[in-house]
């Protein structure tokens, strides 16, 4: 039912590394891994995420600066900065902002070096000044199913930087999501200048401590390095309507 693919998707089935996303995300299950990419599949056939474009995602959201991707960690790998204190749950609409994080996501797959990295991301959740009002629920839960059902082992390591006594209660909740082998990638920065262990200076945003700059009004960042961005099909109408992410009882997230 899934037959003819297109360009992109015969080129990703191709490609050993990308399958073998899929199989390590369920534990080496074939029958599971089979149904993920199946998934995948018909995921991207309706959301069509190649197609998004920044006037299609909550202007709020990406003008804030609480989500993107600047340069890579020790590890060569693309880091995603998540900045809670910035979020307003009470703003945008939630659409809109799930396609911008669909949107950074991808350009995420175009930054990602094919050697060293092991084709991976890094991910730092700052929880500088954030409260629980911060926290937008389903956002992260559209987050973490989006990484396990559409981006699966994309994630090597995250850095919780600054992690305040109101948001152990926020991270109780989400471990027993997270897959023993993710819970292991999670490392907790809490000293000034921390970050700079595993980020190298031109790399680390000023803030932390590094030389980096972030422009938020460039598509893509001038400091991605990694493979040609993939070809693009030819132009289809603006997106649907996202599908409603639910949160399964079996999930694990990030694994």
């Amino acid at each position: 039912q899934l037959l003819p693919l297109d360009e992109f998707e015969q080129q990703v089935l191709r490609l050993d590394q990308e399958l073998a996303r899929f199989l390590r995300s369920r534990a080496w299950k074939y029958a599971e891994a089979r149904d993920g990419v199946v998934g995948w599949l018909k995921w991207r056939r309706e959301y069509r995420p190649t197609h998004i474009q920044p006037h299609d995602c909550d202007e709020a959201i990406s003008r804030s600066g609480a989500f993107f991707f600047h340069g890579y960690d020790r590890l060569d790998q693309p880091l995603c900065y998540l900045n809670v204190s910035l979020i307003d749950p009470s703003e945008g609409q939630m659409e809109r902002r799930q396609r911008y994080i669909i949107l950074q996501m991808e350009r995420a797959k175009r930054m990602i070096k094919l050697d060293g990295s092991a084709g991976r991301c890094a991910a730092v959740f700052d929880l500088s000044g954030a409260g629980l009002r911060n926290v937008d629920r389903q956002l992260l839960v559209f987050l973490l199913t989006a990484v396990k059902r559409y981006y699966p082992d994309s994630f090597g390591r995250v850095y919780l930087v600054n992690m305040p006594y109101a948001f152990r209660f926020v991270w109780s909740w989400v471990k027993p999501m997270l897959a023993q082998h993710a819970q292991e990638k999670v490392r907790f920065i809490d000293t000034e200048g921390g970050l700079s262990e595993f980020v190298e200076p031109r790399w680390l945003l000023q803030k932390y401590g590094g030389d980096g700059v972030y422009d938020p009004d460039a598509s893509v960042d001038a400091n991605e390095r990694g493979p040609e961005p993939e070809p693009e099909p030819e132009p289809e109408p603006a997106p649907r309507k996202a599908e409603e992410v639910a949160q399964s009882d079996d999930d694990e997230f990030l694994d």
